[in-house]
């Protein structure tokens, strides 16, 4: 019984949605052509930029939503979508 009660928080933790990931941009980029160092720099982890090259080319932002939706939350979705343009 001790392990189960000391191994709930544990597991409760791993049903929980991740937090919302903090994206913030001075420029846009290229959401299809930019570097590590630039998805870096506004806010995306490792993960989430081996995502992204995962599905590029992007085509437009809804590509991006539904890709990117499996990942992220909505509004950090929507807070990449205002730090990029698609080509």
């Amino acid at each position: 019984m001790k392990k189960i009660l000391l191994t709930l928080p544990f597991l409760l933790m791993l049903a929980t949605p991740a937090q919302a990931q903090t994206i913030t941009c001075k420029a846009k980029i290229n959401l299809n052509t930019a570097s590590d160092a630039q998805l870096r720099a506004i806010g995306l982890g490792p993960k989430l930029i081996g995502e992204i090259h995962d599905y590029r080319p992007f085509r437009n932002a809804a590509h991006v939503k539904k890709e990117m939706s499996k990942y992220m939350k909505a509004a950090s979705i929507t807070q990449l979508l205002n730090c990029t343009k698609l080509k």
